[in-house]
């Protein structure tokens, strides 16, 4: 029973039944989770049904939107038949926007140099502490790195994952970019690549998990819908456990 307790401890199931199963049972617990995919992938859909799924299981998440308003993200993603008003009411489901936690630094600057990045960081981390979070989500990362001075993106990102390792709070970064482009450089404990691909003159949306910390995970491609029920995965091709 106690080796079972402590392999739980070691996952954070997400909550997305296919993806669970994909990743070997859930993510890293306190690990960085980066989602990488190009506009209308499915980027926003996958960290908002994350921390939905957390919300309904007693783990309180914040969404630190980056490009949205607060107030349209869940009008941008399909409405889960689990979500429920109450967890914003109750603020077990947080949606914030950064230039909210940006408007408490001391120097609310652009470009963010690197004293700037770690009061960024401190922020979100007496926030999480504050709140009593487990669940953290910043969609997209992008921007905001785009607006960090050189070098102090990446080390605000290290920092960030060593804070919410301490506090075993599972972390999901999505960052925008096409099938074309090299992956954004996120230093983190999981990989999954979202990206769309045309077959037969149909749009599929398609996953796959590049990396995955402590796990033997899937390496196939699986076609995803987004519904009300969640997310739903398909293999792409034959085989791939």
């Amino acid at each position: 029973m106690a080796a079972e307790k402590v392999v739980e401890e070691k996952r954070c199931p997400s909550g997305i039944e296919g993806l669970d199963r994909i990743v070997g049972g859930g993510f890293p617990n306190g690990g960085v989770i980066h989602i990488a995919g190009s506009y209308g992938s499915g980027k926003t859909s996958m960290a908002v049904e994350f921390l939905v799924r957390g919300a309904k299981e007693g783990q309180k998440g914040i969404l630190i939107t980056t490009t949205l308003a607060p107030e349209k993200v869940l009008d941008s993603v399909v409405r889960l038949d689990i979500f429920e008003d109450k967890m914003i009411k109750e603020k077990s489901l947080k949606i914030i926007d950064i230039e909210e936690v940006l408007e408490e630094l001391s120097h609310p600057r652009r470009p963010i140099d690197r004293n700037g990045a770690m009061e960024l960081l401190n922020e979100i981390e007496e926030m999480v502490s504050k709140q009593g979070i487990k669940r953290l989500a910043i969609d997209p990362i992008t921007p905001l790195l785009a607006d960090m001075e050189a070098g102090s993106g990446r080390d605000f990102l290290k920092k960030l994952g060593e804070a919410m390792n301490r506090r075993k709070v599972t972390t999901v970064i999505t960052s925008d970019c096409d099938e074309k482009s090299p992956l954004p450089e996120v230093p983190a404990d999981g990989l999954i690549r979202l990206s769309n691909i045309d077959r037969h003159g149909n749009n599929l949306r398609v996953l796959q998990v590049l990396k995955m910390a402590g796990t033997q995970h899937s390496h196939s491609r699986y076609v995803f819908d987004i519904t009300p029920c969640g997310l739903l995965t398909t293999p792409l091709i034959r085989g791939g456990h």
